[in-house]
């Protein structure tokens, strides 16, 4: 059974760590804000879209929760560390719509470009030499390797692995000896990078 929050910090201590908190002690607020980090975690893998949970840890939400609340501490009016988790949570909840909402807008914005690319990729590999790629290029193969060429070697292998064969990015992640947040970044990045060229030549 866990501690109510009151338990946790004394209304004395709490009254001390809060005030200096306000007043611009960083440790202060971290020890206030430690002490409800597991119960926000825990709220805020309920709070995240269910798809959106494979691509972001819920204490990376947390650690938003933090940075947020290090620049708007003057707003908290409560006396309390009940009040203190209660406000945290609001803070939680609020960010957990905004990104999900993100997510949902982002992921309708790129799935269109992604299946597009994805099965130009495929066509492309699909067609080794020159001879078949002369007979076969359109102008979305075209496109495509121009597009292909000027990525860096990293993102072309990121995007043929993800996009392509359908691998997971954790099984990428364990391939490469590699984070599973950091091969997500860096997959997002080779995507925005191949959006970008895609432009630059449609303009």
């Amino acid at each position: 059974m866990t501690d109510a929050p009151d338990d946790l910090h004394p209304a004395g201590v709490f009254d001390l760590l809060i005030s200096l908190a306000r007043s611009g002690s960083s440790d202060a607020l971290g020890q206030i804000f430690e002490s409800c980090r597991p119960v926000l975690a825990k709220l805020a893998h309920g709070l995240l879209d269910r798809h959106l949970r494979a691509k972001m840890d819920n204490l990376d939400l947390v650690q938003e929760v933090f940075l947020q609340v290090k620049k708007c501490i003057g707003d908290f009016k409560g006396e309390s560390p009940g009040e203190w988790e209660a406000w945290l949570k609001q803070i939680l909840t609020h960010l957990a719509k905004e990104t999900n909402s993100w997510y949902r807008q982002t992921a309708k914005r790129n799935l269109g470009l992604e299946v597009r690319l994805g099965d130009n990729i495929a066509r492309f590999l699909q067609t080794r030499d020159d001879a078949k790629i002369a007979t076969r290029r359109n102008d979305e193969v075209g496109l495509l390797r121009t597009i292909l060429r000027k990525l860096p070697r990293a993102d072309r292998h990121l995007i043929v692995l993800h996009y392509v064969k359908g691998w997971p990015l954790e099984k990428i992640a364990k391939a490469r000896h590699r984070s599973n947040g950091s091969v997500r970044k860096q997959c997002g990045r080779a995507m925005e990078r191949a959006k970008r060229e895609a432009r630059s030549l449609n303009a």
